[in-house]
């Protein structure tokens, strides 16, 4: 009857591993510290930030939306319509035209000269503003 011995790992085992193979070990722990700083050197340096506008929300009537549907804000029968199908021209839309825009987004250009950044002309607003857009986004959370 062969009967194989089993024999339990215990710490003291995994110690002297370990130690017989350190060498191997801090070879490979120096060799891939060295690549990882070399890489993250190389890398070049970006920046993400993230900003989130909050808007006030609307004041509401005792009646809920009934109120906004009979004039309290929108007078127009296309308002009142899509006020029924729960679409409203908030001032959310509002803010994001404004952020969109041609002349904030030229302002931003100017003041942080961005046109130096992007390696642009001074004359040529139409390829920074192009290559300012593929760099920002703005939308509705709601």
């Amino acid at each position: 009857m062969n009967e194989t011995l089993k024999k339990e790992a215990k710490f003291s085992d995994y110690i002297y591993i370990l130690y017989k193979w350190k060498r191997l070990l801090f070879i490979n722990l120096l060799i891939v510290t060295i690549l990882a700083t070399i890489f993250a050197f190389l890398l070049p340096k970006q920046y993400k930030a993230t900003a989130t506008i909050m808007i006030p929300p609307e004041k509401e009537m005792p009646l809920g939306g009934l109120t906004s549907l009979l004039g309290n804000k929108s007078s127009s029968i296309s308002s009142i319509g899509s006020n029924l199908f729960g679409i409203s021209n908030t001032s959310e839309d509002v803010l994001l035209g404004i952020i969109n825009s041609r002349t904030a987004l030229t302002n931003v250009i100017n003041k942080f000269n961005l046109m130096e950044y992007y390696d642009i002309d001074k004359n040529n607003m139409e390829k920074a503003l192009k290559a300012f857009r593929n760099d920002i986004s703005s939308e509705s959370t709601s």
